[in-house]
Parts: C-alpha cells; structure tokens; sequence
C-alpha cells in the first residue's frame, strides 16, 4: 500500500510540474496582454532577461544545498521569491510612475485637498463646488496625507496611490501571516499567498481600477479585512480579551461603510459569522458594539460635516441616478436583462478565482467526508470563510452599482477582492495538513500553486525595467501637471472642468467645478442652475482648457460664451475656449 501511495505521488509530482509550467507561461501571457498592449518582446530584451538571471542561477545553485530543511517545492519557493518580489517593486514603481496620467486620480483626490484647504466637500442642492464624489468622509480623511505632504498634483497623486496600494495589499499580508502561524515557514508562505494574491488582481480589470487608482474602494476593503481579521483572531482567544477586541473590529466596520456605502453588508457578516462559529452570544454582543459604534461615528461625520449635504451627497443622489438604459438612445433592454447581464459580466471576471478554490476544495473534499461534517458548513464557518462569505454578501450592491449611469468595472471590485483573497487562502489551508498519504499530495498541490504565482510574475522583470526607463523621463509632462503650470501663471483666468486638483495646488486651494459632478446631477434627473455654476468658477475667467473634450460635456451647456481659440500653443489633444462678451451664457436643467 506504501508503494501504491509513492508511485501516486510521484506521478501527481509529475503533472503538478507541467501544470506549473503551464499556469506560469498562460499568466505571464495574459497579464502582458492586458497591462501593455501593443508591446512586443523582441531578442534583445530576451538576451538581457538571460543576461540578468544567470548570475541570480548561480546564486542559487550555490544555496540549494544550504536549505537541506526545506522540500524541493519548498526550496524553489523560497529561492525565487526574491525575485518576485523585486518584480513586484518594479511593477508597483510602474503604476506609481503612470498614476499622473490617469484623470480619476486628480478626481478622488481634490476633495481630500479641498479639505485641507477649508472647504466643505460635500455641496449641497445647491451650493458648493460639485464633484464627482458620493462617498464617504473616511476616504477623504485616507488621502490628507497624500496631499499634505505633496506641492505638485503629480506627488500628489502619486502619494495617494501609494496610499492606496497600502490599503489594499497590507491588510491581506497580515491575514496570510495570521493564517500561516502554523507553518514551520511562516513568512515565506505568507509572501508566497501574497504574490498569488498580487498576481489574481492583475488579472481582474476591475481589481486593477482599484488596486492603483486613489478610489475610496481600497480603504473601505482595507478596512473591512481588518475588522474581520480581528474578529476572526478572538474566536481562539479568551474571552476577557473579548470586549476591546469587538469594539475595535465594529468600529473598523462602520468607518469602512463611512468609507463606501457599497460594503455596508459587512455589518451583517460579522455577526452572521459570529453566531454560526460561536453561538448567539458572541453574536449579540458584537451587534451591541456595532450598535454603538454607529452612533458615535454616524453622530461625530454628521455634525462635522453637515448632516444635510452629507446625507443627500452619500445617499439621496446616488438613489437618484437613472440605470444605463435610461440614457441609452433606442435601448429597449428591460432592467432585468441589465441585471443579469451584469451579472454575467461578474462571473466571468470571477472564473479564475472559482476555478481555483475550486480545486482546493476538491483536495479538501475527502478530509470532510471523514469528518461526517457537510462541507457547506465546514468552508462558510471555518475562519478562512468568512471572506468568502463577505463576498457573497457584496454581490447585490456591486450588480446594482454596475448597472446605475456610470458604473464601471470598479463595482465588481467588493465582490471580486474578497474571492481572490479566499484563494491563497484556501491553499495555506492544504499547507496545514499533517497527515501522509492524499493529505500529503494536497500540500505539494499548494505549493506548486505558489510557486506558478512567483515564477509567472518573475517573467516581467526585464519587461517593466524597460517600460520604467520609458516612463520616467515623461513622469512630469503628466496632464494634471500641465494645467498646474498653466495655472500657476495665470491665476484666477483659466477653468480646468476635468483637473480641479490642479487649481487647488496652484491657486492656494481655489475650488471649481469638475465636469463630471455637473454631469452626476443631470444623471440623478436634478436641475443645475446657471448662477450656481457661475459662482463656482474662476473670478477672472477668460479660457477654458480640457484635454480631448466631448462635445456633449456637461459645462458646454453654461459655456455659450466661448469658442475654440489657438491662444495658447499646448500638447496634443489640449484644446482652448476663449471667452467672448457678445455671446450669452445658458443654463441647464
């Protein structure tokens, strides 16, 4: 029986490896179409990426020996991760370098500035600067210190993306670290669950948009791992230790919906989880804490930031955004086929995730058979479920996100983060087991999993040291730092409608219209008066400027009195409106 159980390993051992090179080459492949299209990889670059490594082969040639503990998975695992970690830094580097050039950026970040600058950044009906923000004040709080420490929109912005790196990947690391305790190997398989992590979520489109964009998703998400982490850490913890513990998980828990609105299941989860691994009690009591911590916070955001345009901003007008199809000229698409195809969309953008805990579960199907134990109940009230059951709790509001006026991809995000959590996850579970025979063959399964994940992502090592020697030089020549300069010489005469941050840097925190806000209202079926408009712009107003204009942008409709002037000599795609007295200014409803 012992050599039945040998060859079986060994033929498993076998076909785990051209699976591993196999899942290695198809991530590599996919990731590089989707993050740099276009791009070709031609023999120089192939010779410098042999050039590169040979060195770091002979390096570890020279230590295999050395880490006689360690499996030979185990082994590969921990040898190449400092390779996969340096290519992450380079990734990251690279986003950071590119985040100027993305307009969402400078968007989600001028109300963090505004704030710092005394304004009020939640406008009323009618009154106040209007933006395209609807969230929560706690991702306005998040994003001070990116703009309180930066004297250019481009350091801004590249702060506030590194803030929200920060929120996104720290609080999985800590939970991988936390879920690997029992490992003789702590640290390199919580690195390794992080590049499995890291490397899911460039998969994701959706992922990408909040993983490197300064939304207010990656704190609420940050924020909701802790409190569950926490909540999920007491359950093998005494319970004198109980009370500070709750308050401090419930409290995360409403500032993260304080944050987005979109995660406000969490408050339901938590409990919910509580009561099916520990009972009623514990359940009841954390509701207690949750009750009160709702009050304290929901009392202190109310009064300091004006309880009736915070209401309206984080509540009224996002209900009162229309659907897609109420936009959509000739569009005869019933609201439910909406739902289901969005729906749809999120299925598909969850295949890899499932396909893979899938494959855990398989390998884990046997062990709670054993235990006569449904495995329904054993993955939903294990401490590893409860991100799966989060995720599932998260898919209404993300289908309804995603089928309001402009809704992106993002929305999926609240579902897709906590599945792709689940999935390390689930394989530092087979990690745990201490059994020989099938248990034995779960463990190399995972381990072959992590290695796929920190080969795949070793691959792009030379690519981004190209793409970086490309993006540095062009770093300052970013569109938010254009119509900074800009601005900066001409205070006061030039409206920017899509780079508000920009005027806040270079006019001592001057707070304009951005289009899009204006643009929100209309979506939400509200009438925008002209003289709002006009008390919200330059005092001196003489130019418009935005980079490649729609016709049909919201500020055309207060802007009759201008017209395309060549004033100015600016890069590609910037145009230039100049103001001209004759010609009356409109209003839009």
């Amino acid at each position: 029986m012992k050599e039945e159980i040998i060859k079986l390993r060994s033929k498993i051992f076998f076909f785990s490896l051209l699976f591993l090179a196999f899942l290695s080459f198809w991530v590599f492949l996919t990731l590089f179409r989707n993050r740099f299209p276009g791009t070709i990889i031609d023999s120089s670059q192939l010779f410098a990426c042999l050039f590169l490594l040979f060195p770091y082969l002979v390096v570890l040639m020279s230590l295999w020996n050395i880490l006689r503990e360690y499996d030979f998975l185990s082994r590969l695992i921990l040898l190449f991760l400092p390779l996969a970690t340096f290519s992450i830094g380079l990734y990251l580097t690279y986003e950071l370098l590119t985040s100027p050039f993305q307009l969402w950026n400078g968007a989600f970040l001028a109300p963090s500035r505004a704030l710092l600058s005394g304004h009020s950044v939640y406008p009323g009906l009618n009154s106040g600067p209007l933006q395209p923000y609807i969230y929560g004040p706690i991702a306005v709080i998040s994003y001070i210190p990116a703009v309180a420490f930066a004297q250019t929109p481009t350091l801004a912005v590249i702060l506030g993306v590194l803030t929200t790196m920060f929120f996104y990947f720290v609080p999985p690391f800590f939970t991988f670290l936390y879920f690997s305790r029992h490992l003789h190997h702590r640290v390199v398989y919580a690195f390794a669950a992080s590049v499995c992590f890291f490397l899911l979520t460039c998969l994701h489109e959706s992922l990408t948009q909040t993983s490197f964009v300064s939304r207010p998703d990656a704190p609420a998400l940050g924020l909701c791992v802790l409190a569950s982490l926490i909540v999920v850490m007491q359950l093998e913890k005494e319970d004198s230790q109980e009370k500070s513990a709750y308050i401090f998980s419930s409290a995360l828990a409403l500032l993260a919906v304080w944050c987005k609105q979109t995660v406000v299941s969490i408050v339901f989860v938590l409990p919910l989880f509580l009561w099916m691994a520990s009972g009623k009690g514990k359940a009841l009591r954390y509701v207690k804490y949750l009750f009160w911590s709702g009050v304290i916070t929901s009392t202190f955001f109310l009064v300091a930031f004006g309880a009736k345009n915070l209401i309206f901003t984080m509540f009224v007008l996002p209900s009162q955004i229309g659907w897609w199809t109420d936009f959509l000229p000739g569009a005869s698409i019933g609201k439910l086929k909406q739902i289901t195809s969005a729906l749809r969309e999120l299925l598909i953008f969850s295949l890899p995730s499932l396909l893979l805990l899938s494959a855990a579960f398989g390998f884990k199907f046997l062990e709670f058979r054993q235990n006569g134990t449904s495995i329904l109940r054993r993955v939903i009230c294990s401490p590893r479920g409860i991100f799966l059951l989060i995720s599932i709790s998260m898919v209404p509001t993300a289908l309804l996100g995603r089928v309001k006026w402009g809704g992106d991809l993002n929305t999926f995000s609240t579902v897709l983060y906590f599945l792709t959590l689940s999935v390390p996850l689930a394989f530092l579970g087979l990690l745990n087991i201490k059994t020989v025979s099938k248990d034995a063959l779960s463990a190399d399964a995972a381990k072959v999993m992590f290695l796929s994940a920190t080969l795949a992502i070793c691959f792009f090592m030379v690519i981004l040291l190209h793409k970086l020697s490309e993006m540095i030089p062009l770093v300052m020549k970013n569109d938010h730092e254009i119509a900074y300069q800009i601005a900066k010489a001409h205070p006061g005469e030039i409206y920017f409608p899509h780079h508000p941050l920009s005027s806040l840097f270079a006019e001592d925190g001057a707070y304009y219209h951005h289009s899009y806000g204006i643009r929100d209202r209309y979506y939400a079926f509200q009438t925008v008066s002209d003289e709002h408009v006009q008390k919200y712009l330059p005092p001196k107003m003489k130019y418009v400027m935005m980079k490649n204009p729609e016709p049909d942008d919201a500020i055309f409709h207060f802007l009759k009195n201008y017209s395309k002037s060549t004033r100015f000599q600016l890069p590609n795609g910037w145009v230039v409106f100049e103001k001209h007295d004759h010609m009356e200014s409109g209003s839009h409803g």
